[in-house]
């Protein structure tokens, strides 16, 4: 299946208010080597529809390609707060995923 480019530029820039065409291409960004993270200072309805989107939708995705933190000291610490190395330990869990389901290789 071909990208569908003519999705990304309206869901990049964050003009898109279509939640199915982002929907869609969150979807399609999962079978290509694609971690998806939004970072967000506070709850956002929407984030956490895609970062669940696997209880919503199975088996639409060959795996999670989306995680959203809120750094709002409830779901994760504080945005000033993370360091480093807790951000490399979250992209971690999704490279081996990724590698063990054919998405990325070794």
């Amino acid at each position: 299946m071909a990208f569908d480019s003519e999705l990304w530029p309206e869901v990049i820039v964050g003009r898109s208010n279509d939640r199915r065409q982002a929907t869609k291409l969150v979807i399609e960004l999962a079978r290509y080597p694609v971690q998806i993270t939004f970072l967000a200072i506070r709850e956002v309805d929407y984030l956490e529809e895609l970062d669940d989107l696997e209880e919503r939708r199975p088996g639409k995705r060959p795996l999670d390609n989306v995680d959203a933190k809120f750094f709002d000291g409830t779901d994760c610490p504080r945005l000033a707060d993370i360091t480093d190395p807790q951000f490399a330990d979250a992209m971690a869990e999704w490279v081996a995923e990724a590698t063990a389901k054919g998405v990325l290789s070794a």
